[in-house]
Order: C-alpha cells, then sequence, then structure tokens
C-alpha cells in the first residue's frame, strides 16, 4: 500500500509541476524528499504538502472525496466537518482539508499501530 500511495503521489506532483511552472523547485523538492525517504510519515508530508499547490478545482475534489471518509472519524470530528460541508472560500477550505487530511492520517496510523502492538 505504501508504494501505491508514494506512486500516486509522484503522478500528482508531475500533474502539478505541469500546471505550475513557477513552482517546479518546490515541486521537485518534494519528490526528492518522497523518493530518498520511502515511509509512511514522508508520504503523509508529502499528502499535505501538496495542498497548498492546488488548483480550485483539485481542491474541491480531494474536499469532497475525503468527506465521503469523515465516519472513520470520532463523533466530534466528524461533526466539525459535516457543519463545513457547505464551504466555498478556497482559502477556508484549503485550511479544512489540510486539517482533515491530517486528521484522517493520524486515525489511519493510530490503527496501524494498534495492529503492530497486537501483533
Amino acid at each position: 500500500m505504501l508504494h501505491q500511495f508514494c506512486s500516486n503521489l509522484q503522478t500528482m506532483i508531475t500533474r502539478l509541476i505541469g500546471q505550475h511552472n513557477d513552482l517546479t523547485a518546490s515541486l521537485e523538492a518534494l519528490e526528492k524528499h518522497l523518493e530518498s525517504d520511502v515511509s509512511w510519515s514522508s508520504a503523509n508530508r508529502v499528502e499535505l504538502a501538496l495542498i497548498d499547490f492546488y488548483d480550485d478545482i483539485t481542491l474541491l475534489t480531494e474536499w469532497q472525496r475525503r468527506l465521503a471518509e469523515i465516519n472513520r472519524l470520532p463523533k466530534h470530528l466528524k461533526e466539525f466537518y459535516e457543519e463545513h460541508t457547505g464551504e466555498a472560500d478556497s482559502s477556508k477550505l484549503r485550511a479544512l482539508l489540510v486539517r482533515l487530511v491530517s486528521d484522517l492520517q493520524w486515525f489511519r496510523e493510530s490503527k496501524r499501530v494498534v495492529r503492530f502492538n497486537e501483533s
């Protein structure tokens, strides 16, 4: 799963480089970081960093896609994100998406740690 996730991030970086010629150096730095440290921690950092490069359409698409995952989160977090489902301001949406992705990453990682400790 990790290698597929990293591959997906690499594809997104390549796509974003094509859209943001002026930000190529920043995106290539993220790509190098991902290539030099193939770990969940590194992939999660890159995933969060890429949100700052999303255009409005990608931002909205990712927001809507991630909202489909909120049922996995604790009730208070799920309710928080449900309150913001209709947000239209892109700067607020970007901040919410960063927070949501971070919460989903934390939830996924905590489950991985529990499974590891049970083994």
